[in-house]
């Protein structure tokens, strides 16, 4: 049985967001009254076909810890994604994103970044710099072994298994 997806309703975010932890399906857009929500930490977005791009915006969210967007329309990520500073969890996966901002090297706490079954074709270099980064998710792209170009495999610190990276040493 698959399951059905109903598009979110401007009360149910409202409902929503007095818990910190916003569920979206079927839109078009971010609805403004989640971008301006200081104090969100869960932000899921997914099934949305119509939505094309993430606001710069986004970037607002200054206290999010887990960002997930799947199964849309999106090509490319505002370089303001690399301000949400408390973010944790980053997936990404079942996206139409060629490639990811520099400045998600600024994602200092992350520590698993989900890029699977997207048009990736490269990687860029900053990803390296994310020390508590412990598992990056490359299955489905084009060319996960651009992993190398980010040091992933330098010193024995990453195991590789089917384009899934899991930190076995700490640097």
């Amino acid at each position: 049985m698959m399951p059905t997806f109903t598009k979110t309703t401007t009360q149910e975010v409202d409902r929503q967001l007095k818990s910190g932890v916003v569920q979206l399906e079927q839109i078009n857009e971010l609805p403004e009254q989640v971008l301006k929500a200081k104090d969100l930490q869960s932000l899921v977005i997914i099934v949305s076909d119509s939505l094309k791009a993430i606001p710069m915006s986004i970037g607002n969210l200054q206290k999010l810890r887990m960002l997930s967007i799947a199964n849309t329309s999106i090509k490319s990520l505002p370089k303001e994604i690399g301000n949400l500073k408390e973010l944790v969890d980053l997936h990404l996966s079942v996206n139409y994103l060629t490639r990811l901002p520099k400045k998600i090297g600024n994602l200092v706490n992350l520590k698993k970044l989900a890029l699977s079954s997207m048009y990736l074709t490269d990687l860029p270099a900053e990803i390296g710099q994310l020390q508590l980064l412990e598992e990056l998710n490359l299955y489905g792209n084009r060319q996960p072994n651009r992993a190398k170009k980010c040091g992933l495999y330098t010193a024995n610190e990453w195991t590789y298994f089917t384009a899934n990276f899991r930190r076995t040493k700490k640097p």
